[in-house]
This record gives C-alpha cells, structure tokens and sequence, in this order.
C-alpha cells in the first residue's frame, strides 16, 4: 500500500496521476529501446495551459496529454488546443481511459490508453527518424 491507497479507483487524481506515469515509463521505454532520437519533454505556459509530453524531432512535434478520464470533454482538450496555436502542424493525442477512440474537429486524437500503447509501439505516435 503506497501513499495509504489500497486501490486506486478509475476517475481518481491517483488513477490520473498513475496513467501519466505509465505513458511517460512506456515513453521513455521505447525511446531507449528503439534508440530513437527525440526528445521526450513538457510544455506549460504562462497561464497554467499544459501538454504533458511534447516528442519533438526537428519540425516533427507529437503533444501528448493524459488524463484518467472515461468521459473527456472540452476541458481536457485546452492543453492540446492552446498548444497548437503555436505549433498548428503537431500531432496531437488525449490519451484517457475512455472506451473508444475518437477525433475532435481540430484534430486531437483521443485515444483509449491500451490503443495507444499499441500504436506507440507500432511506430505510430513517435516523430519519424530520418538518417
């Protein structure tokens, strides 16, 4: 038992907090195992918008977001929207414990955690290395 909490329930911090690391794990898994080249970083701006992971290579950017929801709303897509203002090419991902993936209409990935573990290591999400 870490922390006191015998179980962490889906739709807690603690489950938000706890998806959040397992992307970033999984992140830094593939990179050091694949050898890929990126850079794994955050991105937060003067007003508290945040992007938990930006992968960047180049002009390539992925944004990356996570959050423990299964419902994600518009309030969970500010961190990718106010990113893409300044950076309109990225590729953009909400990654949350939703059932089934989805696309908003500016282009944010939502993206159930399982698929995107799937994707991550099928070569899908990272920015593509060119040598």
């Amino acid at each position: 038992m870490l922390a006191g909490i015998s179980k962490v329930q889906p739709g807690s911090q603690a489950f938000g907090n706890s998806l959040e690391h397992l992307v970033y794990l999984e992140l830094i898994a593939q990179k050091e195992y694949l050898r890929l080249r990126h850079e794994i970083e955050y991105w937060r701006t003067n007003t508290q918008h945040e992007v938990d992971f930006i992968l960047s290579l180049g002009d390539e950017i992925v944004a990356i977001e996570v959050k423990g929801t299964e419902f994600p709303d518009n309030a969970d897509c500010k961190g990718p929207r106010v990113f893409a203002e300044e950076f309109p090419k990225a590729r953009k991902f909400l990654v949350c414990n939703c059932a089934i993936s989805s696309r908003t209409s500016d282009g944010i990935n939502i993206i159930p955690a399982g698929e995107f573990f799937d994707k991550l290591w099928n070569g899908e999400v990272h920015p593509v290395e060119s040598f």
